[in-house]
């Protein structure tokens, strides 16, 4: 099928776990594509369904969720995987937009399984380099704590030849974070910033 000027080409592109083979018709005004789910099933649907997120699976999907019910590693494989390769899930920007990839491996929920087993109470998937991808050989098991220190959007302050995250540094020199974050926006020097405040009276 010969695609209409203004549809989109996402031949090759995957939403949640289908990837786009072919359009194969027009239905209503809209265009039909072949999907390939990572299950191995090949479904044909209206691309604009899948890409709003709505359909994520041939239904394999929704089957495991209403049969022995979904483990909690395996929500957790499935949203790594939906941030890293459907354009329209909520944290694509800061993962697929980013280049953040899935090694090839854990594409299969089995293999991610057998690479990370289960997940201990109170920790979360979490990349050791935080620009590098998903693989077994970048990901840990992290507290809440340590997931907070690695995000991309930290802080990071090098003073004297030491770095640490903003927080840390304020918990150090006995500051609030909003403090330290003032006097760093208020372009303080960083010796003088870092300065722990005097007791009032002294």
């Amino acid at each position: 099928m010969e695609l209409p000027k203004n549809a989109k080409d996402i031949t090759g592109i995957k939403y949640g776990m289908l990837t786009a083979i072919k359009p194969t018709h027009s239905k209503n005004g809209k265009v039909v594509w072949q999907f390939l789910c990572d299950c191995g099933n090949e479904y044909s649907i209206i691309s604009t369904v899948v890409k709003s997120g709505s359909v994520v699976s041939c239904g394999c999907h929704r089957r495991r969720q209403q049969g022995l019910g979904v483990s909690r590693e395996y929500h957790i494989w499935y949203k790594m995987i939906d941030r890293c390769t459907n354009e329209d899930a909520k944290d694509y920007k800061r993962y697929g937009g980013r280049g953040i990839k899935v090694d090839s491996r854990w594409m299969k929920f089995e293999n991610f399984f057998s690479d990370m087993g289960e997940a201990p109470k109170g920790r979360s998937l979490d990349r050791i380099d935080n620009n590098g991808d998903y693989s077994k050989a970048n990901c840990k098991w992290s507290t809440n704590a340590e997931q907070h220190r690695n995000k991309s959007t930290n802080v990071v302050i090098t003073y004297q030849g030491e770095s640490k995250i903003l927080t840390d540094w304020a918990k150090s020199q006995g500051l609030r974070v909003d403090t330290l974050w003032k006097r760093l926006k208020s372009q303080m020097p960083l010796e003088k910033a870092l300065r722990p405040r005097q007791p009032k009276g002294l």
